[in-house]
């Protein structure tokens, strides 16, 4: 096998960036370095050759490079534009370049087999592969991103239609194991591979990741590490997109680590896979949103995030249909899910659901549409037969409808609300109307004690009238204070009275609670 090197290279280079033509650059190509030829840059002097040609920028024209392998073993492009584009039938090797300042360029590029691995970035610029298509095995293990902008969206040539980029193959393998970038796009690509990773762990300053309209025909996809790190400041908007994408022909889909700092993340109108598990684990997630609008769920969809972590955002599936299962039991919740308008024709887990974990209680009074969003869980949760937590979202919902009534009627009607509450918690405690019952007894035996002189056991009066319907109770009113009632004051029979109320009051609530607790 010829291999081509060293100066006779480096002459070979300077030509080639000089041709006036592609068709010039191919011609002589053919002529220097036979098909097959293996071409090693190692030894290249990126600064030469920038001289030679007189210019900062190398742009390579754009030429079929055949069967010839290259090899880009440590080279160091240093600062300035650098721009390799072309059809390669060969594999194509970097391995621990470097480039600094500038642009990287694979715009429109066919690759047989590519392998970009341990490479670093410094300074500002972009890395390009827009439009680029790779038709067999790709591996690019980013160890040091910088600050640069990666795209993998279409290219655009002046007077033609855009061209997408293509994965396809046994597989595609790509990381970023250090980045402080903020931008990333794979809109509209095309990932046709047998086994696809995508792992942007090492991507920690992220604001604007998009994936809108993509096409997924993986056989097994896993997204790692995805995460809004970058702030939310006034002016800027964090978001990650998947709005319009299909994964419906995908057999396995995984996001592991999905989080943000703050921002919006969304999969609108996303349809997801027919006859595969989709499994979407979370993070951190701090202030924003997570919207499914109007998604398609036809297979199983797992929701899941790390110990000890609350969602914080906002998740909505305004719209979607689910026709397989939807699971999110065990999940911490800050604002209440929004289901509103969701189909379900299957089973909905809800088990250990909680909501407004580490909000206040005026952010839940000004949360947008809770007592929407807390009626039709409510309604999922009957459905379900779920009753303690039906009875949990109409808590919920009641308080915080309360007091945004109009009016004398729905200021009593609302301060009524407010009693059941703290007297029951809506019905569901049975501890809270107990003790509400023994303060009732011994607070009218204690005003008993002092107010009224004629009460001897003003303790064992107050029973009576506490617990009415006890036999011996009856029987304390009728021989035992017989004597108070001939000259009773009208305020005795007032505060017996309202004594009767309450215990009577109480003693339902009571019964409620263990209805509720055991469903009598």
């Amino acid at each position: 096998m010829e291999s081509i090197s060293g100066d006779r290279l480096q002459t070979l280079l300077q030509t080639i960036l000089q041709c006036r033509t592609p068709d010039e650059a191919s011609q002589f190509l053919k002529r220097e370095a036979k098909d097959g030829a293996e071409i090693c840059f190692d030894a290249v002097d990126w600064e030469q050759l920038r001289s030679d040609i007189g210019q900062r920028d190398l742009k390579f024209p754009f030429i079929g490079w055949g069967t010839r392998t290259l090899h880009f073993g440590k080279c160091d492009f240093g600062d300035g534009d650098v721009t390799f584009a072309g059809t390669f039938q060969g594999a194509v090797v970097f391995q621990d370049a470097h480039f600094g300042s500038g642009t990287l360029s694979f715009a429109g590029s066919s690759f047989d087999v590519f392998k970009f691995k341990g490479g670093s970035f410094s300074g500002q610029g972009k890395v390009l592969f827009n439009g680029a298509r790779f038709y067999n095995n790709a591996e690019i293990q980013i160890q040091d991103l910088g600050e640069k902008r990666l795209s993998f969206a279409p290219s655009k040539k002046p007077g033609q239609a855009d061209s997408c980029c293509v994965m396809q193959g046994p597989k595609f393998h790509f990381q970023i194991k250090a980045s402080t970038g903020t931008s990333i796009s794979f809109r509209e690509a095309i990932l046709n591979v047998g086994d696809l990773l995508l792992d942007f762990a090492g991507a920690s300053n992220l604001s604007q990741v998009d994936f809108t309209k993509t096409e997924w025909r993986s056989g097994n996809v896993c997204v790692n590490g995805l995460r809004l790190g970058f702030p939310d400041h006034e002016g800027t908007k964090n978001y990650l997109r998947f709005t319009d994408a299909n994964f419906e022909e995908v057999r396995r889909l995984r996001f592991d680590g999905l989080g943000m700092v703050s921002g919006h993340m969304i999969f609108a109108f996303t349809r997801f896979p027919e006859r595969a598990i989709t499994e979407l684990n979370f993070s951190d997630l701090g202030p924003g949103e997570v919207v499914f609008k109007q998604a398609h769920f036809p297979g199983i969809l797992e929701f899941s995030q790390k110990d000890g972590e609350v969602f914080t955002s906002e998740l909505s599936f305004r719209g979607s249909t689910f026709k397989g299962p939807l699971f999110i039991n065990g999940l911490k919740f800050g604002p209440v899910p929004n289901l509103v308008g969701t189909e379900f024709q299957k089973h909905l887990s809800l088990t250990d659901v909680e909501f407004g974990s580490q909000m206040t209680s005026k952010q839940k009074r000004q949360e947008p549409n809770r007592g929407a969003k807390l009626q039709r869980i409510k309604e999922l949760a009957e459905a379900n037969k779920d009753h303690g937590l039906a009875l949990t979202c109409h808590a919920e919902e009641m308080r915080f409808n309360r007091f945004r009534r109009k009016g004398v009627g729905g200021f009593l009607a609302d301060t009524l609300d407010l009693i059941y509450e703290c007297t029951s918690n809506y019905g569901q405690s049975i501890a809270l109307p107990m003790l509400w019952l023994i303060f009732t007894w011994a607070g009218f035996g204690l005003i008993y004690r002092y107010v009224f002189d004629s009460i001897e056991s003003p303790l064992l009066f107050s029973f009576a009238w506490t617990f009415p319907f006890l036999p011996a109770a009856g029987v304390l009113r009728l021989i035992g204070f017989r004597n108070i009632f001939e000259d009773a004051e009208p305020a005795l029979y007032a505060l017996m009275a309202a004594q009767g109320l309450i215990a009577i009051a109480l003693i339902f609530l009571i019964g409620l609670g263990f209805r509720n607790r055991f469903r009598i």
